[in-house]
């Protein structure tokens, strides 16, 4: 079952916060954020990936914001499966996306309408 820490993540947090809904629109008018996003997702489906413990779709993950502490167990999922209130995150949302090929312990920067938000990942898989 997926947690929220400081909460369930079936609460507003998920549900309202900008950094979990999708942007397939927005990766897909930019090229360069395409771009990045391709990279990331073909270095998440490589074979190395298994052995790093990198992030790709279907992982289970931990994260910390670290702006207000808050933690996050998260599921990534494709677009089509995607309900936040639930924790299961799009690859597409803005930290989906970012998420991609990511290891434990990695620390990240996305951008939101709210500003720019620090995250950490603390943990990978189950």
């Amino acid at each position: 079952m997926l947690k929220y820490f400081s909460g369930l993540c079936r609460s507003v947090d998920c549900s309202t916060n900008p950094a979990f809904k999708d942007i397939s629109f927005q990766i897909l008018m930019n090229p360069t954020r395409l771009n990045a996003f391709l990279a990331r997702l073909a270095i998440s489906q490589s074979k190395a990936s298994r052995f790093n413990s990198l992030i790709t779709i279907g992982t289970r993950v931990v994260l910390k914001n670290l702006a207000n502490q808050k933690t996050f167990t998260l599921k990534i999922v494709s677009a089509e499966k995607a309900r936040p209130q639930k924790g299961e995150i799009s690859c597409l949302s803005i930290i989906g996306a970012e998420l991609l090929g990511q290891q434990q312990g990695a620390i990240f920067t996305i951008d939101t309408p709210n500003g720019q938000e620090l995250w950490q990942v603390l943990k990978v898989g189950d």
